[in-house]
């Protein structure tokens, strides 16, 4: 059996790297040898893609557990592995306390570290060679948001790697972040977050209470939302005005303006997100001379009841944007749950197969 961490200490060994219990040995690291370790980074590394193969992932992994350790002199943590990185520690290693099924996904590569449940800043040596990584404080994940203080501390998972121990946040959270923020380059067409839960046996419904409390889409983007109906609800009749007035000077006639005004939007509504001189078109109402009140060839003013109208469409039409992006991603969360479900009936059938044949 392989064991990639082996290989990489047996790799900066022979760069005359000083080891020590099986770590890169950070206080005897003179300039001259972190020039080398930089160099390596830097030579291995294609278009920003740091670690393009896995002897690279097992290198990084074991520079970078040495130079900034995942935990104090005390025993707290200082940080996890999360999003990819952390899903291909999980994936490459045995998560302590987990049943894993070894479906051996193929390696993809990874452009960068992602430190979660982070309490300190990165040390000077691991920004000497991998530059600025994304980190995150303990309430959320690149995907998540709002944890209670010390729920990742609590929660983290251990996994071992050819004998060392990594630490990655709960395989549940770590496959709701995957989920909802999903890499650009699945392997064979195959997400981390599915690949995670093919390997693993995983608590769905904790998985669906994490995007539908904490996912970024079901609680924030919705606040967004209201926040944008409100702003855009105290501005509407005066960007409407302003263009009515603009269409006036042009062609010298009320109806013909109003006629050119809703045709445009008419025409911008099948655009999705659709704006135009800050007026969105799905908000839009199409208006008739008898909702503008005019003064000396000037539109001065929209009547009453189609700004009430208005106000109601915008809040309806809210709502439905806000239902439409917490009830998102639990749908497809549903459709993936199946998938995965299905994969493992198929699995067990195989090994059940072989069994009965005698091939296992």
């Amino acid at each position: 059996m392989n064991n990639g961490m082996q290989e990489a200490v047996s790799y900066f060994e022979s760069m005359g790297i000083p080891m020590k219990d099986g770590l890169l040995d950070v206080n005897a690291l003179t300039e001259e040898k972190v020039e080398r370790i930089k160099k390596w980074q830097r030579d291995t590394e294609q278009h920003g893609i740091m670690m393009t193969n896995m002897e690279d992932f097992y290198r990084s992994l074991l520079v970078a557990i040495s130079v900034h350790p995942q935990k104090d002199s005390n025993g707290n943590i200082n940080y996890l592995f999360g999003k990819g990185f952390g899903t291909e520690v999980a994936l490459r290693g045995n998560v302590l306390g987990r049943t894993k099924h070894n479906t051996n996904p193929i390696y993809r590569s990874h452009s960068d570290f992602e430190l979660y449940d982070a309490k300190v800043f990165m040390t000077r040596l691991f920004l000497e060679i991998f530059g600025t990584q994304e980190y995150f404080p303990p309430d959320r994940t690149k995907g998540l948001v709002n944890f209670e203080e010390g729920y990742m501390d609590s929660t983290y998972e251990t996994v071992d790697v050819d004998g060392y121990k990594v630490l990655v946040p709960q395989l549940e959270l770590l496959f709701a972040d995957k989920f909802l923020r999903k890499e650009g380059t699945p392997r064979n067409g195959v997400y981390d977050c599915e690949l995670l839960a093919n390997e693993y046996d995983l608590n769905f419904d904790l998985i669906k209470e994490h995007v539908k409390e904490h996912g970024y889409e079901t609680v924030k983007r919705p606040l967004q939302l209201a926040e944008n109906r409100d702003r855009y609800k105290k501005c509407f009749e005066r960007k409407i005005l302003n263009q009515i007035n603009s269409d006036l000077k042009e062609l010298g006639n009320l109806q013909l303006s109003l006629k050119e005004l809703n045709e445009s939007f008419g025409i911008l509504k099948e655009i999705k997100n659709g704006v135009a001189y800050g007026i969105k078109a799905d908000m839009f109402i199409p208006l008739t001379e008898s909702d503008v009140i005019t003064s000396e060839n000037m539109a001065t003013a929209l009547t009453e009841d189609y700004k009430t109208r208005t106000e109601d469409f915008v809040d309806k039409k809210t709502q439905e944007y806000i239902e439409e992006l917490k009830m998102g991603p639990l749908t497809e969360l549903d459709e993936l749950i199946e998938r995965v479900n299905a994969s493992k009936e198929i699995d067990n059938k195989e090994q059940e197969e072989k069994k009965d044949y005698g091939e296992i």
